[in-house]
């Protein structure tokens, strides 16, 4: 009840910089969100019951909100209860145009430890106003930082009970969001004033006041790097390739989100390890949302010795979806005729036929394959296709997993296609994952991968971009470095991944 209050409380403090919306039409968005759940969404019961989405329409329609901020919240709300982190609230065109020109992100990162809020890096304004790095952030304009992280992780969309990845994803960069959950969230639930007022704690326990000025996204990139912007398709950015000696090598893929350049890009990666003998191989997964399907069984194709089957199961609500078609756009238009779905037997539909072969079928393993040593790095930020790589090498024991719990699901997302609802007053839209998809992952389906060897960087680590975990793989994997430690991917520090190796490109062979 104490979370409620403070969400009203803050919603309204919003009020006067949203658009307002009548009750009547207010309800008419809840109306056509649960007529669209109704018939297309095939994830209830999978990570939440459904009367729990259901009551917190209800409330959203006993009490409608004012304006579309509020709006916002109350149904990404609502969608976070089902716990499905591809159930997502978009925001809003002018939502979207205020978080890239006005100056509405903190100025300073992020990390939750036991549920308290702590400064990991900071710009150079902030640090001269009193802020470092490793500061407890005890109030943030005024509210207490416990209901300010309450507020915000209400909103949340993370697969299952993972309670580790969530608060990953309000500190984290690289998801659905510009910035991270925190800044995107908080943007809409608080007022936001020029300067951010803060009360903090420092590592001697002294507590201080500051305010420092909030920032724009082309500032938090400038201080914090690339990380922070909207993801993207681009292969470049999101995979990188680095051999470190003859024999060892770092494949980092930030994002499957990498279009067609992404297996050309892992073709002659995987040529060159094999031309240089390579025996060792760390595959960095974190960070890693997902993406496509295509991307993910190419990955593992590479590194499997037999057939691969990334899901074997994705189950519809609908035989198709023409009855949503008036208010919903789909990715796939071949979703709004029969065909793409046959009856299943354990009741609702299967995905069938060879539009779904990237997922379904077997395919045997791509040549040149990587038969070494492999060392697989995770987190939180793990998710979707990404988090069902690493099950599938888990469950092969191809490699040891280094790092922590991913934050997808074992046992694979509800996602692959997608409808996508307008809502006519508001401005806003709700993606709505089609597929349940399983895989041939033991464990609960309401917890991510879990590593073999668990490691989370210090505060210290994050304040000073330092890598513990890259450490341990390198030094697991006997690869000497003659320089210093490595530096974290996305940090927006000036020194390179491996700074001793320098940049490398992939030859063409």
């Amino acid at each position: 009840m104490r979370l409620v209050l403070i969400l009203l409380v803050l919603a309204a403090a919003g009020a006067a910089r949203a658009d307002a919306l009548t009750p009547a039409e207010a309800r008419e968005e809840v109306a056509l969100v649960r007529r669209a759940m109704d018939y297309a969404y095939p994830g209830f019961g999978r990570f939440a019951e459904r009367a729990e989405f259901d009551a917190a329409l209800d409330a959203i329609a006993a009490d409608p909100p004012a304006d579309s901020d509020a709006m916002y919240a109350a149904l990404a709300g609502a969608a976070a209860r089902l716990k499905d982190s591809h159930l997502v609230m978009q925001p809003a065109s002018a939502i979207t145009r205020r978080a890239r020109r006005a100056a509405v992100y903190a100025p300073w990162r992020c990390d939750i430890r036991n549920g308290r809020l702590f400064a990991t890096e900071v710009t150079a304004a902030a640090q001269a106003a009193g802020l470092a790095p490793g500061d407890e952030v005890l109030s943030v304009d005024g509210v207490a930082a416990a209901d300010y992280l309450a507020a915000a992780r209400a909103l949340v969309a993370q697969d299952g009970d993972n309670d580790r990845a969530r608060d990953a994803q309000l500190c984290g960069g690289g998801g659905d969001f510009s910035g991270s959950d925190l800044d995107h969230y908080s943007a809409m639930l608080f007022p936001s004033a020029a300067d951010q007022a803060l009360t903090v704690r420092t590592g001697e326990g002294a507590e201080r006041a500051v305010s420092a000025p909030r920032i724009t996204l082309d500032g938090l990139i400038d201080a914090f790097g690339g990380a922070w912007a909207e993801r993207g398709a681009s292969a470049r950015r999101d995979i990188l390739y680095l051999p470190l000696s003859a024999e060892a090598a770092y494949l980092r893929v930030g994002s499957f989100q990498t279009g067609p350049d992404g297996p050309r890009i892992l073709s002659r990666a995987f040529e060159d390890m094999f031309a240089r003998g390579t025996r060792a191989l760390i595959l960095d997964l974190r960070g890693n949302g997902g993406g496509s399907s295509l991307m993910a069984l190419t990955l593992l194709r590479y590194l499997a010795e037999e057939r691969v089957q990334l899901i074997t199961l994705a189950q519809a609500a609908a035989e198709d979806f023409a009855p949503i078609a008036d208010i919903a756009a789909m990715t796939d238009e071949r979703l709004l005729e029969p065909g793409l779905f046959a009856p299943f037997a354990g009741g609702g539909w299967r995905a069938h036929g060879p539009e779904f072969d990237g997922m379904l079928a077997p395919h045997p393993p791509l040549q040149p394959g990587f038969r070494g040593d492999l060392y697989v790095l995770i987190d939180p930020l793990t998710d979707s296709n990404a988090a069902l790589v690493a099950a599938r090498l888990k469950r092969w024991g191809a490699g040891t997993l280094i790092g922590e719990m991913t934050g997808g699901s074992a046992q694979g997302p509800v996602g692959g296609m997608f409808a996508f609802v307008a809502l006519p007053h508001s401005g806003h839209s709700l993606r709505i994952p089609l597929l349940r998809q399983y895989a041939q992952s033991a464990g609960d389906p309401g917890h991510g991968v879990a590593p073999d060897i668990e490691m989370r960087p210090e505060l210290a680590d994050l304040a000073a971009g330092r890598d513990p975990v890259l450490t341990r793989a390198l030094s697991l994997a006997r690869i000497q470095m003659a320089g210093p430690a490595p530096v974290r991917p996305g940090t927006g520090r000036s020194a390179p991944l491996l700074a001793p190796l320098g940049p490398a490109e992939i030859p063409d062979r």
